[in-house]
């Protein structure tokens, strides 16, 4: 009996062995499937994102046609055109001309896909030396030529163009913004219109001394600034735009006033400023907002992008829409002060690359600066080095150097003074700074004691700065996990950085804050 049931678990054993194999291999082939799936569909996703794409073609007047170019044609032609460049864009970088067919042919095809096999051979990982990648990030174009039969349609193109080297480490060597002055023939073919040839006819290159009053940039004049960075309670980060309430954002900029600060910075994240559904509401949301501030003294840093998590260079056209709606309404503000570019991209370099995270940052800078000469620029990064660790192509652009200062607190006024020393005679604010007061046991890991102690510590050693900004205004309930991560432990300090508790009750850093506020520019008007 004993043999029997031995061998009846031998058989079992066998058999439960064989069971999780045969799950074990379907689900590594699901998963393949998966994944080709996830690849067949990739671009069509990148290259939209939404339900319908940002318009990132702007059309100048006809010319006298033999056939007219009518709205709904330049609709079609202007997704044709962006696509097709958006595309050749991604091939460029990834090596794989697999879906340049979609919008290219003829001599035009060819060349795309020559180029794309030679950066692919090029690739920093397999050889040592550069790959060159370029982004195509706005096309101004007008029709010189419409076939009668609507066959054949010529362009003169005005477009904005970033071209890029990276070197086997992934810094960049070289970026280039231009202008370009090109002529594109595109052919109306059985699955819609395709680029079929394509030619340079000349370039303007962009430069920060090209774009800035004078070679070498004087500061700006800036106020100080202190204040503080800026949620609703119940409603931070991703939760902010689709939950705008106008009545609770007043109350919230009368307690900012009340305690004597002068400036408030917002977060714009990329979702709601991209969206063509949730842009053109939020739009008016960030006008109502800065009107608000400005009602009560109060003083705008708008940082944009937040939330951004991809910088493939196809890409990059849909932020050059969102800079091209957004930025129009922050330069016709007198509440905004000083443009914050990104927040923390330095936290992305390891991910995506230090040179494609900073050629991204300088080609969203001379966007800006293109549409708002006058509009002062920062990058709010998230330690001092990286702040003034740059490329003139990224630095050039800016007009104020800002970083955020969590660091060991023995080193705040030594990192300060080291920053100002390689700030050129550019202004350099500490927009984030603040303390947990979460308390899990006995004043542990904190309490509002020590928050209050800690905050006001800081503040007295980065006093020098041209600009302070505690994080935040509110204690948060519920921080968004996107934001700060999944970790209970960290979503629990995350929710206790603020002035005010979850109840509306201030806590020991108001009084703190306050105080410090009244002397700090108390200070600059004596200055």
């Amino acid at each position: 009996m004993l043999r029997f049931r031995q061998s009846h678990l031998f058989i079992s054993l066998v058999f439960l062995s064989f069971l999780g194999g045969a799950v074990f291999l379907s689900a590594l082939g699901f998963a393949a499937a998966m994944e080709r799936t996830t690849t067949f569909r990739y671009f069509d996703q990148a290259l939209s994102g939404f339900s319908q794409s940002p318009d990132i073609v702007v059309w100048r007047q006809n010319s006298d046609l033999d056939r007219p170019v009518t709205p709904p044609d330049e609709y079609e032609i202007g997704k044709a055109v962006a696509e097709a460049w958006a595309l050749y864009a991604a091939a460029l970088s990834t090596g794989d001309p697999q879906y340049l067919p979609d919008r290219f042919s003829g001599p035009a095809l060819m060349r795309a896909k020559h180029a794309s096999l030679t950066a692919l051979m090029n690739k920093p990982q397999q050889a040592q030396g550069s790959s060159v990648a370029m982004a195509v990030l706005h096309h101004n174009p007008r029709p010189v030529f419409h076939h009668m039969d609507g066959s054949v349609l010529v362009l003169e193109d005005r477009r904005l163009t970033a071209r890029l080297g990276l070197d086997a480490a992934r810094n960049l060597t070289d970026l280039r913004l231009s202008l370009d002055d090109t002529l594109t023939i595109l052919m109306n073919e059985s699955t819609g219109w395709h680029v079929f040839a394509h030619e340079m006819q000349g370039s303007t290159f962009l430069a920060p001394t090209q774009a800035q009053p004078s070679p070498a940039r004087p500061s700006v004049d800036l106020p100080r600034l202190a204040g503080l960075n800026y949620y609703p309670a119940a409603t931070p980060w991703r939760q902010f735009w689709p939950s705008y309430d106008a009545a609770i954002i007043s109350a919230d900029l009368d307690l900012v006033h009340d305690l004597g600060a002068n400036t408030i910075r917002i977060f714009l994240p990329r979702s709601d400023f991209l969206d063509p559904e949730a842009q053109p509401t939020n739009l008016l949301r960030l006008e109502a907002l800065l009107s608000l501030a400005h009602e009560r003294g109060l003083k705008v840093m708008p940082t944009l992008f937040d939330l951004k998590g991809d910088y493939a260079q196809h890409l990059w056209a849909h932020d050059d829409a969102m800079l091209r709606e957004v930025i129009p309404v922050l330069a016709a503000s007198p509440a905004v002060v000083l443009v914050d570019l990104k927040n923390e991209p330095d936290l992305d370099y390891e991910t995506h690359g230090q040179g494609l995270v900073q050629a991204w940052l300088a080609t969203m800078a001379a966007t800006t600066r293109q549409i708002a000469p006058d509009l002062p620029l920062t990058i709010g990064f998230s330690a001092a080095g990286p702040s003034v660790d740059l490329p003139e192509q990224v630095q050039g652009w800016l007009d104020v150097v800002s970083y955020h200062d969590y660091a060991p607190i023995d080193g705040a006024a030594e990192r300060l003074a080291t920053t100002m020393a390689k700030a050129e005679g550019r202004p350099v604010m500490i927009t984030e700074i603040g303390t947990s007061s979460w308390t899990l046991l006995a004043g542990l890991p904190s309490s509002e004691a020590d928050q209050a102690e800690k905050v006001g510590a800081r503040l007295n050693a980065l006093a020098k700065a041209d600009g302070l900004l505690i994080w935040t205004l509110h204690d948060f309930p519920n921080p968004d996990a996107v934001a700060v991560g999944a970790s209970p432990w960290v979503r629990k300090l995350q929710s206790h950085f603020g002035l005010y508790d979850s109840d509306g009750r201030e806590k020991p850093i108001g009084a703190v804050s306050r105080s410090f506020f009244a002397k700090y520019l108390s200070e600059s008007l004596d200055e």
